[in-house]
């Protein structure tokens, strides 16, 4: 595989890697690409975060299964210790953000069949909520944010984007 492709991959398991935690998760993905493989305290060590920190953001990885760790007993006097050594899982990238694409163009396609259906209101103001016509009725065609009057919505431009957005990823499932 071509140095290139590599950094490609490991730059979009990155960013899925950040979905899924956060800028900590991010710098764990990165210490673990560089360091191969690595205890919690390597890791720990490597990106300046505290140890449970760590443990926390791969446990959440390895249950989205983008890392994976090696168990190792170690004999510490009569006791037996295990060290987990964690592994990014950057061959399994690409069929992660395959199915997080088909979840998307799910809930798009079930958003867009729900706009069709539906009469939608709205005071007109950024991050209020859109209402359909029953809620709109309950609520006197007033916002429940604001209070303001509740206008019918007009569609078109709504249903244009998520169509455009659907035939992306559509298209990108194609690739």
């Amino acid at each position: 595989m071509s140095e290139e492709r590599l950094d490609a991959i490991g730059h979009l398991y990155t960013q899925i890697v950040g979905l899924i935690g956060g800028d900590e998760a991010i710098e764990v993905a990165e210490a673990l690409i560089q360091l191969k493989k690595a205890s919690e305290e390597q890791i720990s060590s490597k990106t300046g975060l505290r140890v449970g920190d760590v443990r926390k953001i791969l446990f959440k990885l390895y249950e989205k299964a983008l890392i994976t760790y090696e168990e190792l007993k170690k004999e510490e006097g009569d006791k037996i210790k295990s060290i987990f050594l964690w592994m990014p899982l950057i061959d399994q990238v690409e069929g992660i953000a395959a199915n997080y694409r088909r979840m998307i163009l799910q809930k798009l396609r079930e958003k867009l069949a729900f706009v069709e259906a539906n009469e939608l209101y709205h005071c007109g103001k950024e991050g209020h909520k859109i209402l359909v016509f029953d809620e709109a009725v309950e609520n006197l065609f007033k916002c429940p944010v604001c209070g303001e009057p509740l206008f019918r919505m007009d569609k078109e431009e709504y249903l244009r984007k998520l169509n455009t957005l659907i035939k992306t990823i559509e298209n990108e499932e194609k690739e």
